[in-house]
């Protein structure tokens, strides 16, 4: 974070004079990750500035020991004085002693003495009532909500059915991905509550299915949710809901054109620009992060069977809600136009007229680029490994092995913090194993293909390949088309990043339909390889990229 421009890590006014002197704060001061070497004349392994700002402890997780050589040198040199590191160690050692951390015993000696309360019904019924309590109902046209549980409802949306995208970022792991519902034991998506409590009345839940045969639902809940995201792969440049792709939306103003009432709930940790989706809905809520406790959600959309409300929304805005997707005036400032003010939220039984807001944004979309992997798997797309024990193996945020285990995946890092994954094949020649990022619905990338575009990534070779590799591109397979990358691979120069690009005109012309491409990326082979891989894009301009010519590409098909 910055002051005026000025780096807080290393603003003695801030973390001294202010918070110490001024607001008598008596604890003590960690710095960000690496924070340290963001402050001006600074690296994240030397910044006697920090220290003396205020800095009492410092988070080095690569460069620790050289950081500490480097303080000790400037504590010799009076750069740093023996006494401010007296004074941070006393700092460290107070809030230790106070919290009675030095007298409890090992964290492993006093665990099980908390195992019979860990998820205990008690702490989930708490996590239930804020879970109902924070609930902000944003449009509720013709007194939509409450629902009447007898109904016949579906669910519908990334976020119907998956704990972990109710839960977000520093969930189980840093980032929060990957995460499936197993891995919440005892927790509840929000279909399980709908599903559960509208059956007690004998309604009908179930997940949408376009195809489905049978009455119209009398309403559609569809559940639109951020992929989990902590710092850095959160980062943002609009508040623009799903910019460039509104899916959502398609599916809200589908549902609408059929006759059909749409409730739309919103997962989200932040307020976002989604003025054309709560015009198309007729009742809009915005859930936050419910976490394990989705069902409790249903709890307040849902009424008894006598029509009557079991909970009112409590929740009200902690901020403005944004009007715009950027700043009119300056995109580097936040949104200064607000759709509804802090502290807004309708209850059951208010009486508020919905205005249309305006569905013109102020941003666009500088390209026709579709992310795939940039410093984590972007949304829409899902990383799998596989083989013929199990194609689809859906891979973590630790990584993942294949079914055979001969591919394994981890996380590892290239500029930041897991921003790539290593992909290691151990194949004898006899079992197919493959890599590739997929989503459930069809892509239109025909726009992309038409302007030149191409399929990149950047990949550091670690092992060459011992047989043959195949990069493919799927429309729903078998719609498919497929190159040997055999010799590529084979030629490219060990442990160097490189960037390869694949023009998606050679994809059409071995038959894939850029219209609904559903699998952008994938590599499969039945040998030995090993890469290291980050940057995955299609991209209208491939920059510096080494862009393959599909005569070369398509003579070994």
């Amino acid at each position: 974070n910055s002051w005026n421009g000025d780096k807080i890590h290393g603003n003695h006014e801030l973390l001294t004079q202010v918070l110490r002197e001024e607001m008598g704060f008596d604890g003590f001061v960690v710095s960000d990750w690496n924070g340290i070497g963001q402050v001006s004349g600074c690296k994240p392994d030397n910044c006697a500035r920090a220290v003396n700002a205020g800095i009492d402890m410092v988070m080095a997780p690569e460069d620790w020991r050289t950081l500490y050589d480097n303080m000790l040198d400037q504590v010799r040199s009076g750069e740093i004085t023996e006494s401010r590191i007296d004074e941070a160690v006393t700092r460290i050692l107070k809030v230790k002693f106070r919290s009675g951390l030095m007298e409890r015993g090992l964290p492993s000696e006093r665990a099980a003495s908390f195992a019979h309360s860990i998820g205990s019904e008690a702490h989930r019924e708490l996590a239930r009532d804020a879970v109902r309590r924070s609930l902000v109902l944003l449009k509720n046209d013709n007194a939509l909500l409450p629902l009447d549980p007898r109904g016949r409802y579906r669910l519908a949306g990334a976020g119907a059915d998956d704990i972990g995208l109710q839960s977000g970022g520093w969930t189980i792991s840093w980032q929060g991905t990957g995460n499936v519902n197993s891995d919440f034991p005892g927790g509840s998506s929000i279909l399980d509550g709908f599903a559960r409590y509208a059956k007690q009345a004998g309604g009908d839940v179930a997940l949408y299915d376009p195809a489905e045969l049978g009455p119209t639902p009398d309403a559609v809940i569809v559940v639109m949710a951020e992929n989990p995201y902590a710092e850095g792969q959160g980062d943002i440049d609009s508040l623009a809901w799903q910019q460039g792709n509104s899916r959502d939306l398609a599916l809200i103003r589908q549902l609408r054109a059929q006759g059909v009432k749409v409730i739309t709930i919103f997962l989200t940790g932040r307020p976002m620009w989604v003025n054309s989706e709560m015009n198309a809905s007729d009742a809009f809520v915005v859930a936050w992060l419910p976490g394990s406790e989705g069902a409790a959600v249903s709890e307040v959309l849902l009424a008894d069977p006598a029509a009557k409300a079991l909970y009112d929304f409590e929740g009200r805005l902690p901020m403005p809600w944004p009007n715009s997707d950027l700043n009119s005036e300056n995109h580097d400032l936040s949104v200064s136009e607000y759709a509804f003010p802090r502290g807004f939220g309708l209850g059951i039984t208010s009486n508020a007229d919905w205005v249309t807001l305006s569905e013109q944004a102020i941003g666009k979309k500088q390209n026709l680029d579709e992310w795939v992997f940039d410093k984590g798997v972007r949304d829409p797309w899902t990383l799998y490994i596989g083989d013929d024990f199990d194609w689809s193996v859906r891979v973590g945020p630790r990584g993942a092995v294949s079914g055979r285990g001969e591919l394994n995946l981890s996380v590892v890092d290239r500029e930041v913090q897991e921003d790539a994954r290593r992909v290691e094949f151990t194949g004898n020649g006899e079992h197919l194993s493959q890599i590739y990022f997929q989503f459930e619905d069809p892509v239109n990338m025909r726009s992309l293909e038409v302007a030149g575009g191409a399929l990149s990534f950047d990949i550091r070779l670690l092992k060459k390949p011992t047989e043959k590799v195949l990069l493919r591109m799927d429309c729903g397979f078998p719609c498919s088309g497929q190159m040997d990358i055999t010799s590529i691979l084979s030629e490219a120069a060990l442990s160097d990043w490189q960037k390869l690009a694949f023009p998606m005109e050679c994809f059409a012309q071995l038959g894939v339909d850029s219209s609904k491409v559903n699998t952008p990326f994938l590599l499969a082979t039945t040998g030995e390889l090993a890469f290291e891989i980050s940057e995955v894009v299609l991209a209208e301009t491939p920059g510096s990229a080494d862009v393959m010519g599909c005569g070369e590409l398509l003579a070994d098909a």
